[in-house]
């Protein structure tokens, strides 16, 4: 069963444990004075398979939350994570634990508290302007690359009438994919990475299905068999690749 142009569908009823911390400007913030800390912050995200950075809506975040906390004082900031880089307000001196997370965006995951990474760090924050080191974020994503034959011959997507490759991943203990729709077009060869997968969901052993698909979801090739992938944190979810016989 496929759920129209949805890309998880296993997460829509998903209620996060982790709730975000505190709201854009500060958690407990306190006015500027002499001798304050200021830090400013930037990140990049990246697949854990490959090195170009990516943006936000590639991989489906959208907000960077950023929690500070040294003794006797904490604050927390939500950033837009397309901004790419922010600032905080006043803060005191001292060596901060830094914790940076990266949340999906609620449209996509049906909630705001799924986490797509995090990082923490120690650092400490002087008077003034504190530029720190970019941030990088590392995501995993699923990975298929497909091709279309035509009595054995290759072709491509547009001849064959397709739009979508569903990629149907089945998790542990439910019935029901959650799937996602990879666009197909005018190609020979095609290798698509999804957006990112939730960190809760490292380490789990998932079955996975991919189907051809027209533009009316009508499948047009049969599926491919179901087989098995365990999700790591520092492996690419390659999942190799399949051929439609059209």
């Amino acid at each position: 069963m496929h759920v129209a142009r949805s890309r998880y569908a296993h997460l829509a009823g998903f209620l996060g444990a982790l709730a975000l911390l505190g709201c854009g400007g500060g958690g407990r913030s306190r006015g500027a004075g002499a001798g304050d800390a200021y830090a400013h912050l930037q990140w990049s995200i990246y697949d854990v398979g490959g090195t170009a950075a990516l943006s936000c809506s590639a991989v489906g975040a959208s907000t960077v939350n950023v929690y500070l906390k040294t003794s006797g004082f904490e604050d927390s900031y939500n950033f837009a994570c397309a901004d790419g880089y922010d600032s905080t307000a006043a803060l005191p001196p001292g060596t901060y634990s830094i914790t940076v997370t990266l949340y999906g965006d609620s449209k996509i995951y049906g909630d705001s508290t799924t986490v797509l990474e995090q990082v923490v760090a120690t650092q400490d924050l002087y008077a003034g302007d504190n530029p720190l080191p970019t941030i990088n974020l590392f995501v995993n994503s699923f990975v298929l690359g497909w091709s279309i034959t035509s009595g054995g011959v290759p072709t491509t997507c547009a001849w064959a009438g397709a739009a979508w490759v569903a990629l149907d991943i089945y998790y542990p203990g439910e019935s029901q994919p959650g799937t996602y729709y990879l666009p197909c077009d005018d190609k020979l060869d095609y290798r698509t990475a999804t957006t990112a997968i939730a960190t809760y969901d490292f380490g789990k052993n998932i079955q996975w299905q991919a189907f051809l698909l027209d533009a009316n979801d009508k499948e047009l090739s049969s599926g491919t068999r179901m087989m098995s992938y365990n999700i790591s944190s520092t492996v690419q979810a390659d999942l190799g690749s399949v051929v439609f016989p059209f």
